[in-house]
Parts: structure tokens; C-alpha cells; sequence
């Protein structure tokens, strides 16, 4: 049964026989009394951004009954703190699908931090990471699990029709995401438990509510600064395309590409080329002129030319410019929201095992206090930053049991040059300086040569 909660009566016109109109209580009853202690909890929004936009529908039902909550009319106190309740409860399982989304936007709504969380999404992810083009998003899964086709253009309607009385589709549809999301988990955890994963899922969904507080949360960035640093980062990309141009022009195998138009207000001749240097096109057929060998103008595949080749060298600094230019210039102020914050969104299983970061990439931000100074704390509040040592390090040690690297940790000595002096041998030790601090007690050292050896050796460590 569909139970309709906080509707307006004057807007009550539906006709069907599985949907009636419902009181408060009649929920809050249900969820108290019921020996069920496991609820799909779904939301339908007016937009992406949970600072701009609103919470239209709030969908909290299992197989028997499902309770759609119209958020777009007042609800009292006492009806937000009963959710509240609910949501932070750890007697109920919240079955959520992409939980970070309706977390934010439920915390914003009834400022709770649901608790207890149950994601289908992630749950999914972790069943099948590693395949490609699998399919993760809601309409997949249950096409999967139930062999049901959800239907998009009704779901496109919520943001549509924001403030239209629902429809009976609408509502139907609402009703089946928290159906589907308890037998979907019901056949979840059936592969989970044969793949004895279910201490990472734990630990996934556990997750999840430290990364949508860190999203909700989010960043407050000093314009001011930002905008600075931008224009800076504008007019060095500039200087360095006119470096590059300038230097391209007097070689004397690009002669074709000279550029030999006079400006009229100008008695001398700009030195620059008709090549387009942000077309890895025409870069790349330049390049082969002295390096045919070379098949990529992108990435690290550069690198071993920047040294033989003054050309590829200032074609490097210009795209590391142009890049700061590009990634933390104007793209990036779009995601500025209107409270003046930074909400970036956290991926949390990918194949590589790491956590990633997007709208915008966080991660990526320069270890340059020139831009991390951008970023401030509110007022009377403090930035503190922690770090757990050699975390990956201990996992690779209890995972592999190797000996070296148990004893390593154990004694609380530097792995990485335990490693890099097993590789290394008789030139780890010639390199060491009268003072080295690993030679007398294993311990991460300052010696130049150390650092630079003890730098390959990560590759290995780390894979």
C-alpha cells in the first residue's frame, strides 16, 4: 500500500486503489511497531546541487508499505524531529541507492546525520569492480535484479514539474525505488556473503557518511585570492607561449611555420609561428621532425625529450601553465556554490583502489600553499591536518606476512629504506653521510642520494 503523507487535501485526487491518504502517525507508528527493521529510503529533488535546490519527495517504505512525504508543503517541528529520529536511529537499517546524494540533501532538510546506511550502489560496486561499462546507476540494478525497466522520462519530471501537484505515475514510481531497494539488498548480500566481502561493505557504507559530511560540509574559498592567483597563472601561461613561439621561430626546420605578418602599429616583426600549441595535433607533427619516434604529446611520455630538447622543454612549462590556467581558473570558480563553498564529490571504490575526487577535483590541487591558502576556515575555527603513518605500508605487511616489512614496522624502522638498502646494496651504503640517521638507527635520513634512491624504491613498494 502507498500511504500519502503531508499532501494538500485541496490537491487530493487520486484514484487508485493502492494509494491512500494517510496521517503522520501512521508512519511513525508503522516504523515503531513494525517487527521490520529495514527501510528503502529514496528522495526526488528539484536539482544536482543540495545548496540550490530543493527536497521535493521523501520515499521511506519496505515490501508491504510505502510512505511518500510531499517536502514541498510545511512540516512541523515535531514531524522533522520524528524523522530526524528515524534517520539517526541505529535500530533501522536506511537503504539508500548513491546514499552521499540524499544524505546531503536530508541533512539540509531535517538537519540529520542518517545513520545505519545500506547503499545498493556501492554495494554493486564492490560485487563487480573492475568491470567495464557495467552499469551502476539505479535504472541498471534494477533492470538487473528485477527485471523491471524504470522509467526515465518520469523521473526527469520531478526536476521538471517542481512545484505541479504529483502525479499518480510520479507517485508510483517514487513508491517502487524503496520496494525495489530492499529485495535488491535482500540479493545483494546473498553474492556478498559467497564472495566473503562483507567486511568491505561494512566498511564502505560505513564510509559513506564520513565523505557526505565532508561533501555537505564542503570548503570555504577566498575569492579574493583565487582571483589573483588566476590572473598570475594567466599572465605566465602568456609569457611562456611567447617563449616557446619565440624559440620555435628561429629554428631553422620550422621555417614554414614562421608567421612573417607585420603589425601596422608595430615597426618590427612579432617572432611567432603559425602553429597552434594547444592542438596536440600539430605539436606532434612538429615534434617528429626531431623525434619521430615520438606517437603522444601528452603525459609523462614527454619527459625523457625535456632535457635533449630545448623546444619540448618550453613546450612542457607551457602546458603546466596553460594547465593551472585551464583547471583553476574559471572551470574551477563554477563550482563555487552560493554559500561561498567548495561541495566536491568523493567516488569510493574504483579499480585502483583509491578514492577519487570530481566537481571539482579536489586532489589535484597543487602542493602550493599559494593555493591551499585559498582555502579558509570559517571564523574562530582552524584547519588541522593528520596523517596515519605508513598506512599502506602496514596493510601490504599484513596482507603479504613478508618478513622483512613486518619486522620493519615492528621496530618502527623506515621501510622504504629497509627496502631501498636490500636493492640498492653496497650503493645505499656509499651513499650515506657522516650523519645519517637510517645508518645509526634505521631511521628516515636526510642524505641526498638516500632520498633519491629511497624514491625508486616506492615504485616498487607501492606498485
Amino acid at each position: 500500500m502507498i500511504h500519502l503523507i503531508n499532501f494538500n487535501d485541496s490537491l487530493i485526487e487520486y484514484e487508485h486503489p493502492n494509494i491512500k491518504k494517510s496521517a503522520w502517525d501512521t508512519m511513525f507508528d508503522y516504523i515503531h511497531y513494525s517487527a521490520n527493521v529495514v527501510y528503502g529510503v529514496d528522495t526526488e529533488t528539484s536539482g544536482f546541487s543540495f545548496v540550490s535546490k530543493d527536497l521535493l519527495m521523501l520515499q521511506i517504505g519496505d515490501n508491504n508499505h510505502q510512505f511518500i512525504i510531499d517536502c514541498r508543503n510545511p512540516i512541523n517541528d515535531r514531524e522533522k524531529q520524528l524523522i530526524k529520529i528515524f534517520l539517526e536511529s541505529d535500530n533501522y537499517v536506511k537503504i539508500f541507492h548513491n546514499a552521499k546524494f540524499d544524505y546531503k540533501f536530508l541533512k539540509k532538510k531535517f538537519n540529520a546525520a542518517t545513520d545505519n546506511i545500506y547503499d545498493t550502489y556501492l554495494a554493486e560496486k564492490v560485487l563487480n569492480c573492475g568491470k567495464t561499462d557495467y552499469g551502476y546507476g539505479l535504472g541498471k540494478v534494477v533492470e538487473r535484479y528485477m527485471g523491471v525497466t524504470l522509467n526515465k522520462e518520469i523521473r526527469g519530471r520531478f526536476t521538471d514539474t517542481a512545484s505541479a501537484p504529483f502525479t499518480i505515475d510520479q507517485i508510483v514510481y517514487g513508491a517502487k525505488d524503496v520496494e525495489y531497494l530492499v529485495e535488491i539488498r535482500d540479493k545483494q548480500l546473498e553474492f556478498i556473503d559467497i564472495q566473503g566481502l562483507s567486511n568491505v561493505c561494512k566498511l564502505e557504507m560505513k564510509a559513506t557518511r564520513v565523505f557526505a559530511e565532508i561533501e555537505y560540509e564542503g570548503l570555504i574559498v577566498d575569492k579574493l585570492a583565487w582571483d589573483k592567483l588566476k590572473k598570475i597563472n594567466e599572465h605566465d601561461s602568456t609569457l611562456a607561449l611567447a617563449d616557446l613561439s619565440k624559440h620555435a621561430y628561429n629554428l631553422p626546420e620550422l621555417l614554414k611555420y614562421r608567421d612573417n605578418q607585420l603589425d601596422m602599429f608595430s615597426p618590427t616583426i612579432e617572432e611567432k609561428t603559425t602553429i597552434n600549441w594547444d592542438s596536440p595535433t600539430q605539436v606532434l607533427k612538429v615534434f617528429k621532425i626531431y623525434y619521430p619516434e615520438i606517437d603522444d604529446v601528452n603525459g609523462k611520455k614527454l619527459n625523457p625529450y625535456r632535457y635533449k630538447s630545448t623546444l619540448v622543454d618550453l613546450y612542457i612549462k607551457y602546458k603546466e601553465k596553460s594547465k593551472l590556467v585551464s583547471a583553476f581558473g574559471d572551470n574551477f570558480n563554477k563550482f563555487i556554490e552560493q554559500d561561498g563553498k567548495i561541495h566536491t564529490n568523493f567516488q569510493q571504490i574504483l579499480d585502483t583502489g583509491r578514492v577519487s575526487s570530481s566537481d571539482p577535483n579536489m586532489q589535484q590541487i597543487p602542493a602550493s600553499n599559494l593555493y591551499r591558502n585559498c582555502f579558509i576556515a570559517p571564523k574562530d575555527y582552524v584547519f588541522v591536518s593528520s596523517d596515519y603513518s605508513s598506512q599502506e605500508l602496514n596493510v601490504i605487511a599484513y596482507g603479504s606476512q613478508d618478513p622483512v616489512f613486518l619486522q620493519a614496522l615492528e621496530l618502527n624502522q623506515d621501510l622504504h629504506s629497509v627496502c631501498a638498502e636490500l636493492v640498492f646494496g653496497k650503493e645505499w651504503i656509499d651513499a650515506a653521510e657522516p650523519d645519517c640517521s637510517y645508518m645509526k638507527s634505521k631511521e628516515k635520513c636526510e642524505c641526498k642520494k638516500h632520498k633519491k634512491l629511497r624514491t625508486q624504491v616506492k615504485t616498487i613498494n607501492f606498485g
